[in-house]
């Protein structure tokens, strides 16, 4: 066995023993790999949607839903409470005479006496409103 494998056995012993000499620990350094890097803790991944950002013509937009809205308020399916509702809030928005049609023929179909009730005064305060 020629001088370096003596070494190397020597140091891979001392290696085994934990009692490596301060030279031996300067030459093992010496052949040491970087220190590989420590696993993280779990990473959160955020999730960003990018939205546009809207063109500031929101009238325009909103002229445009209630124009597709109002002709199918009338045929929509719905619980007659629930199309009074429906109706007169889109009435609140528009200040359409006709949404207030809709809302009375809704009105029809409410079989709850108070609710109807209350829906009918609701339609004739806003007749009345209009009419001033």
């Amino acid at each position: 066995m020629d001088n370096e494998e003596a070494e190397l056995e020597r140091a891979l012993a001392g290696i085994a023993n934990g009692d490596m000499s301060d030279d031996d620990e300067l030459h093992e350094e010496k052949h040491e790999e970087a220190p590989l890097p420590k696993p993280k803790a779990e990473e959160k991944h955020e999730t960003h949607i990018a939205v546009a950002a809207p063109s500031g013509d929101l009238s325009r937009v909103k002229n445009e839903v209630l124009a597709d809205l109002r002709p199918i308020i009338g045929s929509v399916k719905l619980p007659a409470d629930e199309k009074f509702d429906l109706t007169m809030r889109v009435y609140d928005v528009t200040k359409d005479g006709g949404m207030l049609e809709v809302a009375y023929e809704a009105t029809k179909g409410i079989n709850d006496d108070s609710r109807k009730a209350d829906s009918l005064l609701r339609v004739i305060n806003e007749i009345d409103k209009q009419s001033k």
